[in-house]
């Protein structure tokens, strides 16, 4: 009867679920998984932020050019 009681507890332990232990690991693992990942897209966004801001100001830099040399050619064609 003992030996009964005994076998049955032990079943309980086998199919009761996770240990606190295993899912603290779980959760750690998660957290350095999704934190390299956050760092990635992160760095991706910031990267691709800063050329298309850069792209931005070369074009504006251009037109500048663009009017710049249109007003030199204005001028230029007042005095003749």
């Amino acid at each position: 009867m003992i030996h009964m009681a005994h076998k049955r507890r032990s079943l309980r332990r086998t199919n009761s679920g996770f240990t606190i232990v295993e899912l603290i690991i779980a959760l750690v693992v998660t957290g350095l998984l999704v934190g390299a990942l956050m760092n990635f897209v992160l760095g991706s966004l910031v990267q691709s932020t800063l050329e298309s801001a850069q792209s931005n100001l070369l074009s504006e830099a251009q037109s500048a050019l663009n009017i710049i040399n249109n007003d030199i050619q204005l001028s230029s064609s007042a005095d003749t």
